[in-house]
């Protein structure tokens, strides 16, 4: 019987030298990536779990202060899961960004220590020889999205990992709209859907958002807490409706980009809900109730008393279709008792001159109420157009010299 027992402990523990290497973080620390790369054509498994702690090969190495990033890239290669959660919920991809970090506090960019770490983190991020090997690391990269963003640039990744992902760099690596970028399962949309209210990002990642949707970005995809890419988007929006109700009108309904807005209705309608009928439904919760048309050409008028306006070509702007009338000016003064005047030039035999007691009620000339006004300052009229955005939860003002020529 003791026979037979030390022959069972011995079997259990005579594991093959590459079996056990491979696990060894005192063999990685000192290995080569030639090392790993035989260890793997005698039958070494990169996935192979070494400990209770679930950790794979690559949680091993990285745990190690010293290491050749030769060996993380040789794991990698060799097909190590980047994404196998061990028992703590740390990745090997996590960790190498915890390595990065920590390098980044302690080590100033391109001494040594730094730039090892950094090539422990691409080697594990990108996988492959060269740094954008993959195709769609960039996806992922918060930092990528801050520097360089754009529609054409996202669409471009998404086409590259397309063409790829019939070749080599298939499976995990290609670039997709729904790739897991960390522990927390956050797709894309949920790293970047943060920075689209960044005035300096924004332009750019809000393209970036329409095209990874457009790409086939999943707005129901949940992270690990929980959260779907819908309900970050709708987080969102609550606050500039929150905004909206304390009477902090978003640029939406000044007719100008809102990249949060706009990036909630798109996260909206790639769930099937039309984009022409949120905008809608955005604008009258957002607006005041304003609806109105959107149509090159289209006219309308918000009040009895408002100018009728004219929608220009694009449908973000609408200016006045004729010059403001006294009626119109009128209902301003009698409401604020502004516009009270102080005098204006007015035409006689000797030219130009300022007469003190002219107004816009009397400029010297008779007029009706249909007439346009006269006799007003710049002061006036900013009054009087900040009154209509008061009156009609809209954002009026005078148009540019721009806009005035196009119009």
């Amino acid at each position: 019987m003791r026979i037979v027992v030390l022959l069972v402990t011995i079997i259990l523990f005579s594991l093959p030298a590459h079996a056990q290497n491979i696990c060894d973080p005192n063999w990685l620390a000192t290995a080569s990536g030639a090392d790993v790369r035989a260890l793997v054509r005698a039958g070494a498994d990169p996935n192979q779990i070494c400990t209770l702690n679930k950790n794979v090969p690559l949680h091993q190495a990285l745990s190690v202060d010293r290491i050749d990033p030769e060996v993380i890239r040789a794991l990698v290669d060799a097909g190590t899961d980047i994404l196998h959660a061990n028992t703590a919920g740390n990745t090997p991809l996590s960790l190498a960004e915890i390595r990065l970090r920590i390098a980044e506090r302690h080590f100033r960019p391109g001494t040594p220590q730094h730039r090892r770490e950094e090539a422990i983190y691409m080697s594990v991020n990108r996988g492959f020889e060269r740094a954008d090997a993959d195709g769609g690391a960039e996806l992922c990269d918060i930092d990528w999205w801050r520097r360089s963003a754009s529609g054409s640039a996202v669409r471009s990744l998404l086409q590259r990992g397309d063409a790829r992902s019939r070749g080599r760099f298939g499976g995990p690596y290609r670039s997709s709209p729904n790739r897991s970028c960390n522990q927390n399962q956050d797709t894309p949309l949920h790293l970047v859907l943060p920075l689209v209210s960044f005035p300096r990002l924004s332009e750019g990642v809000k393209d970036g958002v329409l095209a990874l949707l457009a790409g086939g970005a999943n707005a129901g995809a949940r992270n690990s807490a929980g959260r779907t890419v819908l309900a970050l988007a709708e987080i969102r929006y609550d606050r500039v409706r929150d905004r909206a109700g304390r009477g902090s009108l978003p640029g939406f309904c000044r007719n100008e980009p809102d990249p949060e807005v706009e990036a909630y209705i798109a996260v909206r309608s790639s769930t099937g809900e039309p984009a022409a009928d949120l905008a809608d439904a955005v604008r009258r919760e957002l607006c005041g109730g304003r609806d109105v048309p959107r149509t090159a050409g289209a006219t309308f008028r918000e009040c009895e008393a408002c100018p009728e306006m004219v929608v220009m070509p694009g449908g973000r702007l609408a200016l006045g279709r004729y010059e403001v009338t006294v009626g119109e000016y009128g209902a301003f003064a009698s409401a604020t008792g502004g516009g009270a005047g102080g005098g204006c030039y007015q035409p006689t035999s000797e030219g130009w001159v300022t007469v003190g007691s002219a107004s816009w009620r009397n400029p010297g000339f008779s007029q009706t109420s249909s007439h346009p006004v006269v006799c007003m300052n710049l002061h006036d009229a900013r009054q009087y157009v900040s009154w209509l955005s008061q009156v009609t939860g809209a954002a009026y003002r005078l148009p540019s010299e721009g806009e005035w020529g196009r119009a």
